[in-house]
């Protein structure tokens, strides 16, 4: 039965796109992000990192990330004397470059959803166009709000992690051999619980309590985008699945891609299980099917 203040709110919260042989004006262009030219020709004052042994350039407007490789570029050079880069294009926008990459954070997404355009769908279809090996999806973080639904999640999560974890490892059963490295707090300054290991891995799934993260700082009452001032949620636990390498490419193909399908894949790549191969209780619990559908939805704001 659903309660009528449960919902688990949807959005993709981190793309990155590794591009090839192609202009920064194509990349984005690719992605069905057509930015104006006074934004473009910003791009002609990208800040350069480094030193000559890694020449690298970054622009950043709004929460999204251009890295340019320069030492791809044989023309660019550090001047000794000067300290300088020399001979780099004077419109990099539409400068063919042999590597660069986009990144797009949460407030960067943001931006692009404010241009009208749907982060979700442009992801998929993206991922799903061939192009000719000009574009690759490096990184997807997939995140979900579950507002008043299963409070308790993350503190029986942690206690079925501790007492299914293998023998003197710090790893968890999860229905493929070797299980999965985990890590966790419920007490003192932070409430989480990170299943896959840390930063940089291929997946990563991580449960953090959003509401205790942001009443510590005292931002929660202004912070919070649900409900109002005077009727905050109860409880707000952001459950976040990082994926790099190939994995964005596997969650993204999914047929009918959606919020439901990420979560599906959650349910399936990380579900703890006991010694007898069961899936513990609170996983079976939170990924109640009859129930997720209803409360679901999509989220283009947070």
């Amino acid at each position: 039965m659903v309660k009528f203040s449960e919902k688990i709110y949807f959005k993709i919260d981190w793309f990155t796109v590794m591009c090839h042989n192609v202009t920064i004006r194509q990349g984005f262009e690719a992605m069905g992000v057509h930015l104006s030219d006074d934004l473009y020709d910003l791009f002609n004052e990208a800040i350069p990192l480094g030193n000559g042994f890694n020449r690298r350039w970054l622009f950043n407007t709004s929460g999204v990330n251009v890295t340019i490789d320069m030492s791809k570029m044989p023309q660019v050079y550090l001047d000794p004397v000067t300290g300088e880069f020399c001979g780099c294009p004077e419109n990099l926008s539409d400068e063919m470059l042999p590597e660069f990459r986009i990144d797009c954070s949460a407030s960067g997404l943001d931006f692009i959803r404010s241009l009208g355009i749907d982060v979700e769908e442009m992801a998929s279809h993206f991922n799903l166009l061939d192009y000719g090996g000009f574009f690759n999806v490096t990184r997807c973080d997939f995140a979900f709000d579950l507002i008043d639904y299963k409070p308790d999640f993350i503190y029986d999560l942690y206690d079925a992690c501790k007492e299914n974890q293998l023998e003197d490892s710090f790893r968890v059963r999860v229905g493929r051999a070797g299980g999965l490295q985990w890590d966790g707090q419920v007490a003192g300054s932070q409430r989480f619980v990170r299943l896959g290991g840390s930063s940089g891995v291929a997946k990563l799934l991580r449960v953090y309590d959003k509401k205790f993260q942001l009443e510590k700082s005292g931002k929660y009452l202004s912070s919070c985008p649900y409900g109002t001032i005077e009727n905050r949620p109860v409880s707000w636990i952001r459950m976040e699945l990082q994926t790099r390498r190939n994995i964005p490419g596997e969650v993204l193909s999914a047929q009918n891609f959606c919020a439901e399908t990420v979560m599906r894949y959650i349910c399936d790549q990380f579900a703890v299980r006991t010694a007898k191969k069961d899936v513990v209780q609170c996983w079976r619990e939170l990924f109640d099917w009859s129930v997720i559908p209803q409360i679901m939805q999509n989220l283009h704001f947070v």
